[in-house]
């Protein structure tokens, strides 16, 4: 199901149709590029593990900053952003409306892509948390708080947006994704609120 194209003025939906897409589609490049990074450095830490003393003399490359930074980049960016572009390509068709909130679906993305750069970048220069699979410093996960509440706000206005029917189940679904998304980030971040 595609959304249908105003007779008003199709100039605007269509322009706003292609705003929605190419939100998901800079999700899913920032994702692929996450991947090739994470997937770089797991193969170096990997390397490293068989043979420790392979370039051994540099603190960022070494096994025990590589491999968690390595795991943050896939986890969270090539996943996580990845995923959330399958929802952004995904809401419009199901609910045969355009992406509501384009502009702060794009600041989103930026947020959470920067957050989790500097993310995986601060614990490649040694200012991880000590906390397995939340090593990013409180700065980036702040970031990616702003950017995912700014995923779900578009996310739900694109969802509540049509109000002629009721919900189909996957529409449930992504709209739930969204908001545990956000609170589980917050709830297993709680260290960012030394920020505030």
């Amino acid at each position: 199901m595609t959304a249908e194209v105003s007779q008003d003025n199709p100039t605007e939906t269509s322009e706003t149709a292609a705003s929605s897409q190419s939100v998901a589609r800079h999700h899913l490049a920032a994702s692929l590029g996450f991947l090739i990074i994470g997937v770089l450095m797991l193969a170096l830490a990997s390397v490293q593990f068989v043979a420790p003393d392979l370039l051994s003399g540099w603190g960022p490359i070494s096994y025990g900053r590589l491999r968690p930074a390595a795991i943050h980049f896939l986890l969270y960016g090539w996943l996580t952003l990845g995923l959330i572009g399958a929802i952004y390509y995904a809401v419009p068709r199901l609910t045969g409306e355009n992406l509501t909130d384009p502009a702060i679906a794009r600041i989103g993305f930026i947020l959470m892509s920067v957050g989790y750069a500097v993310g995986g970048v601060a614990i490649l220069t040694g200012q991880s948390e000590g906390v397995r699979y939340l090593e990013a410093p409180p700065l980036a996960d702040l970031l990616v708080l702003l950017g995912m509440m700014a995923m779900a706000h578009s996310v739900a206005r694109t969802i509540a947006r049509r109000n002629d029917r009721e919900r189909s189940p996957a529409e449930w679904f992504m709209l739930a994704a969204v908001i545990w998304l956000v609170g589980l980030h917050f709830i297993g971040n709680l260290s960012m609120l030394a920020l505030l």
